[in-house]
């Protein structure tokens, strides 16, 4: 009996743990939380009080660290950006989109996937800022003949990022993002940026 609590107790946990290790899938096959270039951040306004604000990066489709599917496509590659606050917002259509083109305007509006009665709480968002790279043929040949290293150094993923800033988050929600490529030969989405939005000091009562 002693022997047996012995091994038991020494043993048992061993044993359970290595199955667990063996039942858990590789390292390589769980899909991360974001793809490398898409991020958000989110702050409180500057200039106007009780406005929160987000800013979502990601590497345009045509850069060279972009997806590969759309790199040498010569049609425009629509980027569309897409937000929720609920826990499977896009599996059930409960996001609202922006399709950030080189026009998009400060007050460009994020519109629902489908019509909704009433609207989507935390979605009414409005662009307050667009930034979209522009590569001359000289940079985006000397980012391509970069090694695979030295081509995710944080200069390198700047210099090709398009950014877009929007106003009208609810602070203390949680905010998901991704970024729908689509283009005439398919489309492609990015991963999910998760950031949450702060309670600005106006915000707070007391």
């Amino acid at each position: 009996m002693a022997m047996t609590a012995l091994w038991t107790g020494r043993w048992l946990p061993t044993c359970f743990a290595l199955l667990a290790m063996l039942q858990s899938p590789p390292l390589s096959a769980q899909a991360p939380e974001k793809d490398a270039g898409l991020r958000c951040e989110t702050y409180c306004s500057r200039d106007t009080i009780r406005t929160v604000k987000a800013r979502i990066f990601w590497v345009g489709a045509q850069m060279p660290l972009g997806p590969s599917e759309f790199r040498s496509v010569s049609a425009p590659v629509s980027e569309i950006v897409e937000a929720t606050v609920y826990k499977k917002g896009f599996d059930q259509n409960l996001y609202a989109s922006l399709d950030a083109r080189p026009e998009t305007r400060p007050g460009a509006e994020f519109r629902a996937a489908a019509p909704q009665k009433p609207a989507l709480a935390g979605l009414d968002l409005k662009v307050t800022e667009f930034r979209q790279p522009k590569l001359t043929t000289e940079q985006r040949r000397a980012l391509e003949q970069r090694d695979a290293l030295s081509r995710l150094a944080p200069e390198a993923v700047a210099a090709q990022e398009t950014s877009v800033e929007v106003e009208g988050l609810e602070p203390g929600l949680k905010y998901q993002w991704r970024v729908r490529f689509k283009a005439p030969n398919g489309e492609q989405l990015t991963g999910i940026a998760t950031c949450i939005a702060p309670t600005c000091a106006a915000d707070l009562k007391e």
